[in-house]
């Protein structure tokens, strides 16, 4: 079974040496040996943390694609907690 660390980081390898290309979930799922729940949960989570992004919808498929922003560091799920509260209260507060 894969650690979540390993997981992010097939992910991230992934999409960046599919870059420019973007992915689906599914095809994301299918190329690191993951199912479709747990790589959309770890693609929530790197998104969150601003190194991947998603970059359109096509019906209800989701494509992702590596952030364009160079050196992205894996947050301890402490600074990840923080991260998300930080964008959570910038975006109740531009709503406000």
């Amino acid at each position: 079974m894969l650690g979540e660390d390993e997981i992010k980081r097939r992910i991230i390898s992934l999409l960046q040496a599919q870059y420019p290309t973007d992915l689906s979930i599914k095809d994301i799922a299918v190329a690191i040996g993951v199912g479709r729940n747990t790589t959309s949960k770890y693609l929530a989570i790197l998104e969150v943390q601003g190194i991947i992004r998603m970059t359109r919808k096509i019906d209800r498929a989701k494509l992702y694609r590596i952030s364009s922003e160079p050196n992205h560091k894996i947050l301890p799920k402490e600074e990840m907690a923080a991260s998300i509260v930080k964008k959570r209260m910038r975006q109740l507060t531009l709503i406000t």
